[in-house]
């Protein structure tokens, strides 16, 4: 991954139902309104996600293409909720933001737990094929009924 980047964004997502929401100064909002590929190119060209929105595909997207997660707020999540997450990404709180010394600080911390993030990603996927398996399975015995194959494509 390369460092620095140039650009840091901020995404409100669902926090506005929750809190009051500013645009952290010095970077970009990050919206809907933004074609896929330009949101894609956002996410790689920034350093820093400030969301107000803890449970969005967005943090997820951001781990993905090397940007970190700067949480704003966890509202309206509880500790139970957020530590019940089966796909947890690496990030980091606003009060652990401003308390850095530098980015280097916790970068290191953070590309570890990507590359957790992204193993736990390739798992997932490789043990698809199998869930979907039992599940048809489990299906087929409650319902007394035949499904079709599913055809493994690789």
């Amino acid at each position: 991954m390369n460092r620095p980047r140039p650009l840091s964004l901020t995404f409100f997502g669902k926090g506005v139902k929750y809190q009051q929401c500013t645009r952290v100064p010095g970077t970009l909002g990050l919206d809907f309104e933004k074609a896929y590929d330009e949101y894609q190119l956002l996410l790689r060209q920034a350093n820093y996600l400030f969301t107000y929105d803890f449970m969005t595909g967005v943090c997820s997207d951001a781990v993905v293409h090397g940007a970190i997660p700067v949480i704003m707020s966890m509202a309206p999540w509880n500790a139970d909720e957020i530590g019940g997450i089966e796909l947890k990404y690496p990030y980091i709180t606003w009060e652990q933001y401003q308390a850095r010394r530098s980015d280097s600080d916790i970068l290191a911390t953070y590309l570890a737990g990507r590359q957790s993030f992204l193993d736990t990603i390739r798992q997932m996927r490789a043990d698809w094929p199998a869930k979907i398996g039992r599940l048809v399975h489990l299906f087929e015995t409650t319902f007394d009924t035949r499904c079709a194959r599913l055809q493994e494509t690789r």
